[in-house]
């Protein structure tokens, strides 16, 4: 809703729905009175279930993070913030290329003094989707996400996460990137990234 700055943050979480196999919890992010984000979120309940085996998806897994080679992204100048913070690994595609698959672990906790937690991770992660898939020149076009969704069906095994994004530009200046995220065992999820697309002056 606002930018971030760099000052004290709180928090606010909130129940929205108690139910007994689903809940929706609610988080504000707020710099004193002024609300910055507000992020939703649905939990369901697990349980342990004797299923059939399904056919999965036709996704083959991406090479793993020591396959890759280290990823810049193509957005971000100079060497401090997000980039910073993470270790990326391209395996498959570049810039101007649909889809492009990098593998991110977090360097740093995202809380300070916690320990990041395998969603957490996920998250971390799942917020770069326009930032691998880029195809248009970031000098001459800007296309920040005005949205993050995010799904997640299985946390991932380890410290890991490969984002497989492709991003899909119209001249309207509305596009959107569509991110599969895998761990080292298979898929774990999607993450959705509607963008709001501008020219540079």
């Amino acid at each position: 809703m606002s930018p971030v700055p760099l000052a004290p943050l709180s928090v606010e979480c909130s129940l929205l729905r108690a139910g007994r196999k689903s809940r929706r919890i609610e988080a504000t992010l707020r710099a004193g009175s002024r609300t910055l984000a507000r992020a939703t979120g649905l939990v369901m309940r697990t349980e342990t279930l004797d299923l059939p085996a399904v056919a999965p998806a036709p996704h083959s897994l991406p090479p793993p993070p020591e396959a890759g080679t280290p990823f810049h992204f193509p957005v971000f100048h100079g060497d401090g913030g997000y980039s910073a913070a993470v270790d990326a690994r391209l395996v498959q595609g570049g810039p101007g290329i649909n889809p492009t698959s990098v593998w991110i672990r977090a360097l740093v906790p995202l809380v300070a003094g916690e320990q990041t937690t395998p969603l957490e991770r996920v998250m971390i992660a799942a917020d770069s989707g326009n930032g691998i898939a880029v195809v248009l020149d970031p000098r001459r076009y800007s296309f920040v996400n005005a949205d993050l969704t995010v799904y997640v069906h299985r946390l991932p095994v380890d410290e890991w996460v490969c984002l497989e994004a492709a991003t899909t530009p119209e001249p309207s200046g509305v596009g959107l990137t569509a991110s599969r995220l895998y761990d080292r065992s298979g898929p774990i999820g999607w993450s959705l990234q509607g963008l709001l697309i501008e020219a540079r002056p």
